[in-house]
């Protein structure tokens, strides 16, 4: 029984068949072509698997071929002050 599963990361769409394969990779709504390349900034949590959801991503950037760095950027610091600078969450 083949089955298809559709991935979303904003802005990114992507499908794959019952083999994990892709069928169709979008960026805004538009086809990527198979040499386009992309930097996307991922927090600790989820390239550490998400809680046990994310093991492909994962494995993906576990290879030296994701080219993975970090940076000195601290979200959950920028995410608090965001907050208190607003004072109120709506």
């Amino acid at each position: 029984m083949a089955f298809i599963v559709d991935v979303w990361i904003w802005p990114f769409a992507l499908t794959l068949d019952a083999g994990g394969a892709p069928t169709k990779f979008l960026h805004k709504g538009q086809p990527v072509a198979a040499d386009q390349r992309f930097i996307i900034g991922f927090i600790t949590y989820d390239v550490q698997s998400g809680g046990q959801q994310l093991m492909r991503t994962r494995d993906i950037l576990a290879n030296p071929a994701a080219k993975r760095r970090t940076t000195t950027i601290d979200t959950r610091s920028a995410l608090i002050d965001g907050i208190l600078n607003r004072k109120e969450i709506s």
